[in-house]
């Protein structure tokens, strides 16, 4: 009987040191990933900067950068760990909780800064899976060339504000183009669409916003986009079909993400005369939705066929304003540092989870939300913003990334 005690107790005295020594459940948990170059470059101010991101397993094709330092701070817990070989880092014995991490080096411009959970006896494997670029281009037309087309107040102001919100901070752009007034001709278009999807992978995306005039025929078969040069003929405009054929020759790989945004400056009903026999202006471009939607590619309107799209002078900051669509800025916000409104986080967009990147889904489902905030409040007409994504790709397409 002593003996049996004995063993019994030695066995108790093993388990305890197992567990103590890391070998069995243990009361902290610990954080890892690698550090690698970010797959595109940015622009800022005539010059290239080289920028960081974070993986949470080794991928194909990246560079893992070592030195990178890798601060990290929490409600217990701070300090910071160096990037070894191949980019990787592990930061152990952390207490269970939110912590913050902050990833820089001297040779990268900017940081990269996430925040996650560490759990008892789990780690938490940094980053992002996806690695890829953006492309950008943005339009806007408000002033056109033929006499007889109405010019529109907000577009050029949305098409910049989107390029402004979709670009800055965005850790994914590879490449953002902006074309406004003169600059968005018919061939001008093309010529862009075809410039920055070249060379496009099968992890990129190809994001275009439009604002401006857009017709469509009475029986709702074919729609248009009215480009700058447009001279009266519906063969200077740019059909739907004619958009499909040109993103189909421009990238064969990747994804597609489009946003519409038409403006009603409340003059639309009377100024279509301008238009041809037959067709009628369109504020929600849903013909033009369906024709280029597909399995990799998502497009997203401002309201139903039986609404209206909206515009009016909106705040920028809390003493500026400026004319913009309302879809446009509700969309755009997703991606801004809220301010003045109920929301009041940095990128209220990125929800589900925050994880510090914002997908498809994540940017429309805010601009909904923003927009049913506004017409409960009583202060916007009411319009339903609308996704089109047969693929049901929206979810796990990025479109930014901070």
């Amino acid at each position: 009987m002593r003996l049996r005690s004995t063993a019994r107790l030695l066995v108790l005295m093993l388990a305890v040191a197992l567990a103590t020594a890391g070998c069995g459940p243990t009361n902290v948990g610990s954080i890892a990933g690698y550090v690698i170059e970010f797959s595109g470059t940015r622009e800022v101010e005539a010059s290239y900067i080289k920028l960081l991101s974070v993986l949470p397993t080794p991928s194909s094709g990246t560079v893992g950068v070592a030195g990178a330092t890798i601060a990290y701070e929490g409600a217990t817990d701070s300090g910071f760990v160096t990037s070894g070989s191949g980019g990787y880092f592990e930061i152990k014995n952390l207490r269970p909780g939110t912590y913050t991490l902050s990833v820089s080096h001297y040779d990268y411009g900017g940081s990269y800064t996430i925040t996650g959970t560490v759990h008892r006896g789990q780690t938490w494997y940094v980053g992002n899976l996806s690695v890829d670029n953006v492309r950008l281009l943005s339009i806007g037309i408000s002033n056109y060339q033929h006499p007889s087309v109405p010019d529109l107040a907000g577009p050029v102001n949305d098409a910049e504000m989107l390029y402004e919100a979709l670009d800055s901070g965005n850790t994914r752009i590879a490449n953002a183009w902006l074309l406004t007034d003169a600059q968005a001709t018919k061939q001008g278009i093309q010529e862009a669409i075809w410039a920055v999807t070249e060379g496009m992978t099968s992890g990129d995306t190809f994001v275009m916003t439009f604002a401006g005039h857009g017709t469509r025929d009475e029986v709702g078969n074919k729609e248009y986009i009215i480009p700058y040069d447009y001279s009266g003929n519906l063969t200077t405009a740019i059909s739907d079909t004619e958009l499909d054929g040109w993103l189909d020759s421009g990238f064969s790989q990747g994804k597609g993400v489009f946003i519409f945004d038409s403006c009603n400056s409340g003059g639309m009903a009377s100024a279509a005369s301008f238009l041809p026999r037959g067709m009628v202006l369109s504020t929600t471009f849903e013909t033009m939705a369906r024709s280029i939607a597909g399995n990799n590619r998502v497009v997203m309107t401002a309201a139903t066929k039986y609404e209206e799209s909206w515009e009016s002078e909106l705040p920028m900051s809390p003493t500026t304003y400026e004319h913009h669509g309302h879809f446009a800025y509700s969309f755009a916000r997703g991606m801004w540092e809220a301010y003045n409104l109920p929301d009041t986080t940095t990128y209220p967009a990125d929800s589900n989870p925050r994880d510090g990147q914002v997908s498809c889904q994540e940017a429309f489902d805010y601009a909904n939300y923003f927009i049913d905030y506004q017409v409960d409040q009583c202060t916007w007409p009411v319009q339903t913003p609308q996704i089109f994504d047969p693929g049901n790709i929206a979810d796990e397409t990025y479109i930014f990334m901070y």
